[in-house]
């Protein structure tokens, strides 16, 4: 098998592409028309956080990529006590 949905087959398959492009389209419409009308989707965000955290978290984690993927910039031994003085660091720089 390889791995695929075998349900999405035929007709359906072929036009997967074309409704996640639209799909697409609608989103950044919509995120466009909220940064017209001054909610932008941040601020969206930050407030159902402040309301319902834990639903916003579950919600946000559906889209964060679950493994951190990066080149170390040292040499050397890798370690916990290394590993998240690097992650540290990263945080910090994007705040």
């Amino acid at each position: 098998m390889s791995g695929g949905n075998p349900n999405a087959t035929g007709k359906k398959a072929r036009k997967a592409p074309e409704l996640a492009a639209r799909s697409r389209s609608i989103l950044l419409k919509t995120l466009d028309i909220l940064d017209k009308d001054g909610m932008p989707l941040h601020e969206l965000l930050a407030e159902e956080a402040k309301e319902n955290p834990i639903k916003i978290m579950d919600l946000v984690s559906k889209f964060i990529p679950k493994q951190i993927d990066g080149k170390l910039e040292h040499s050397g031994r890798v370690t916990l006590e290394r590993t998240v003085k690097l992650l540290d660091g990263t945080i910090a720089e994007d705040d």
